[in-house]
């Protein structure tokens, strides 16, 4: 049986510390040490973003790792967030070419009510693209590589925090085992996995008439935990009676808390969902016996700029260290 720990995991989509701005310049000619405190990053779209990317002429004399590769191993990343992003939802990562982006899944998108006819054809050119570009090259094997690679220029290799892929599963449940089939793939390969995300920001997630996806009752608005719940289960039950698994923290998706919402511009009706999200969530973390189906929760917190360090402050000091959060 797992131990409750209640810990805050924020991913940022920028590199920085949780209550600090850190600014980190990155020049091309002159990579040089970043600040300390830079533990890692999420890996959304990495390997396709590599512009430099050319597997026949790879910089550095490793025939897997190109110049971007390099670049990154340069930030010397303790931990990397894969596959990340809201994209993930689109991945069969042991599929042979690139991400494992099938025509298959736009259709079903599409059947669901979840991408509208105009957005098929850009989604379809982005299979095209890469079975075209990446045909062979399957990027889950790039993160291996990439991982091998810091462990050999750095002395250490990154651990890696595994976003499942949780929405697809609402319609086809072999994906559930597909997620198995990748952790198990990265622990053979001898990567640490060190947390498991239940999806991304799922909260927010809408169809093509702007309701939500994950909804529960009349009102088809309102994202619903309890669905959300009931759609990670399977992936819960799996974790928890796999042998290698069964102990490595698990995190389910938390809403921006409502005060740092309103602070940041998000409208009423939302904060009013995030908070409804976010009491669920408690409910699930602080009862018997689902308290100890997982371990974490993720939230995502968004801000402009100029609120650094304010909101962090008023996020962690009012909210959390505080008590009053309605968070567990």
């Amino acid at each position: 049986m797992k131990t409750k720990i209640q810990v805050l995991i924020v991913i940022l989509l920028c590199l920085g510390q949780l209550t600090a701005q850190v600014t980190v310049d990155i020049l091309y000619h002159d990579n040089r040490e970043v600040e300390n405190g830079l533990y890692g990053f999420h890996m959304s779209n990495f390997f396709e973003s590599c512009l430099c990317y050319d597997p026949d002429g790879p910089g550095g004399g490793n025939d897997t790792i190109d110049l971007c590769m390099q670049m990154a191993a340069n930030l010397k990343p303790r931990v990397l967030r894969f596959p990340a992003g809201g994209d993930h939802k689109y991945y069969h990562l042991l599929d042979s070419n690139g991400y494992g982006r099938r025509y298959a899944d736009v259709d079903s998108f599409f059947a669901q009510g979840w991408m509208k006819a105009g957005q098929m054809a850009s989604f379809d050119q982005e299979v095209y693209r890469q079975d075209s570009l990446y045909a062979g090259i399957r990027f889950l094997d790039r993160l291996i590589d990439f991982a091998e690679y810091c462990e050999d220029e750095n002395g250490y290799k990154p651990d890696v925090i595994f976003v499942a892929n949780i929405i697809a599963a609402k319609y086809n449940e072999d994906i559930y085992d597909e997620n198995m089939a990748v952790l198990h793939y990265l622990h053979d390969a001898g990567i640490n996995i060190v947390g498991i995300e239940l999806g991304n920001e799922h909260y927010d997630d809408r169809d093509t008439a702007d309701h939500a996806i994950f909804r529960q009752g009349t009102d088809l608005m309102k994202p619903s935990f309890n669905n959300y719940w009931n759609t990670c289960m399977p992936m819960l039950t799996r974790l928890s009676e796999d042998s290698v698994f069964w102990n490595v923290p698990v995190a389910l998706v938390a809403a921006p808390e409502p005060i740092h919402g309103e602070a940041t511009g998000i409208e009423e009706l939302k904060v009013g969902y995030y908070k409804g999200w976010n009491y669920n969530l408690k409910m699930r973390a602080t009862t018997s016996p689902y308290d100890t189906a997982f371990d974490a929760f993720v939230v995502h917190v968004y801000q402009r700029p100029a609120d650094m360090p304010a909101c962090y402050d008023l996020y962690i000091e009012d909210y959390i260290l505080g008590g009053d959060s309605v968070l567990p």
